[in-house]
């Protein structure tokens, strides 16, 4: 990652940007941050739900996962978790703190914090990357993170799913960079990510690696790099 002169960030300059970050998402998720076990979006059927399906996730994956998709709703039904978003990314962040405490509140609303706090940072880093400019990059992460349309949705926990878009594309450009191994599954990694994290942003992702690619096979004349869609294809 390199600054607007390209010269390297250092440490320190990283976890200035990570603290920056941090503090911002406690100031606007207020009071969430400062209560995280008590104030929950159960004000509507879809925020009851969110709750209650990270709390499922967090719990069966860990005790029983070969039943995770059996849900205890609509029974005799099996498999009904698949009746909507499966959630699992939010359901494994929130395992942890889930059986730390036992507590529904704690383990959703530590999600979203992760979730928030995740994309400003990937929003941040992608910025970086294609710009080395750190101030413009500082308004496209505040942009990207706390635009008005995720907050409409915080009873929605896959719609606060939104840092494997710009995880995907950093690691996408990454790759394009340089074509390695490593940075292919990277970018399969962080597209599965956004995928199992939300289906709709999964669905956005990957027509913006697809096309991506072939943006950049064109523009930088990579039609015939092997190696180039040999990466592409360990990605997919």
């Amino acid at each position: 990652m390199a600054d607007e002169t390209g010269e390297p960030m250092s440490q320190r300059e990283r976890l200035l940007a990570v603290c920056a970050i941090a503090g911002l998402t406690a100031l606007l998720l207020y009071p969430i941050s400062l209560h995280p076990g008590r104030h929950v979006r159960v004000d509507s059927s879809d925020g009851q739900f969110s709750l209650w399906n990270v709390a499922w996730v967090a719990r069966t994956m860990v005790v029983d996962p070969v039943h995770l998709f059996d849900a205890n709703i609509f029974y005799p039904h099996r498999r009904t978790l698949l009746y909507s978003e499966a959630n699992l990314v939010a359901g494994a962040l929130a395992a942890p703190v889930y059986w730390a405490t036992r507590n529904p509140y704690l383990a959703h609303n530590t999600v979203v914090l992760i979730a928030f706090f995740l994309s400003a940072l990937g929003s941040y880093l992608l910025a970086v990357h294609l710009t080395a400019n750190r101030w413009a990059s500082a308004v496209s992460a505040i942009c990207f993170a706390f635009c008005p349309f995720v907050f409409a949705h915080t009873t929605h926990i896959q719609l606060l799913m939104t840092p494997g878009i710009p995880l995907s594309m950093l690691a996408f450009h990454r790759m394009a960079d340089r074509a390695t191994r490593g940075r292919a599954i990277a970018l399969g990694l962080a597209m599965a990510f956004t995928a199992f994290g939300c289906a709709y942003y999964g669905v956005f992702v990957m027509m913006l690696v697809g096309w991506a690619v072939l943006v950049t096979a064109g523009t930088r004349r990579l039609w015939t790099d092997a190696r180039y869609w040999s990466a592409v294809g360990i990605a997919a």
